[in-house]
């Protein structure tokens, strides 16, 4: 990627005024997505790691569905917080879960599901909620990889309960490491 001598002088901006530069940062982030939370954090796994903990501590429910196609990252992520892995069929034609299959292994022990925007194409959340609410299980959204992109005109990682993305190299928008984590949730975000 080209580097500009502007891009130099805000980097060297932001490592003398490194509090400012992080505060600027969380605006920006809460302008964009719209939401009362944000944490910045080491990674994409540690956001979605993060979250699993905060879930389990506020239930008995130890199962977290996720599309049997999906990066290792996620899985690793629910075994480490000491959950159980879901795996739902996915559509070869869009990637997203075989809704008809998630129907089928949603229960009550389903803590959370996992929708994720795998190469940055949108999973039809709004198909998921209605399933995730009969169940009481949580949405959390897994925009690792589409960081800027919409669904139905609304920002991915916005659409669940709790939302995040990776930073890390090979994402569409990097830092060469680093996470966000986002919900517009009061219980979840304090």
């Amino acid at each position: 990627a080209p580097i500009s001598p502007g891009d130099i002088w805000n980097a060297l901006l932001g490592i003398v005024r490194k509090d400012r530069a992080i505060r600027d940062l969380w605006e920006d982030l809460e302008d964009y997505f719209g939401v009362k939370y944000i944490f910045l954090v080491s990674s994409g796994k540690a956001a979605f790691l993060l979250s699993l903990l905060a879930l389990r501590d506020e239930s008995d429910r130890d199962e977290v569905v996720i599309p049997a196609y999906t990066c290792y990252s996620v899985p690793s992520s629910i075994v480490k917080a000491g959950l159980k892995i879901r795996l739902c069929d996915v559509n070869p034609e869009t990637l997203d879960f075989d809704f008809e299959h998630l129907e089928k292994i949603v229960s009550f022990r389903t803590l959370c599901i996992v929708p994720v925007h795998l190469f940055g194409i949108p999973s039809d959340v709004d198909r998921v909620r209605p399933i995730a609410a009969r169940h009481g299980a949580i949405i959390v959204e897994d925009a690792a990889q589409a960081m800027g992109g919409t669904f139905q005109g609304r920002k991915l990682g916005t659409l669940g309960d709790i939302g995040f993305f990776s930073l890390g190299r090979g994402k569409n928008i990097t830092s060469g490491s680093g996470g966000i984590l986002l919900t517009g949730s009061d219980k979840w975000g304090q």
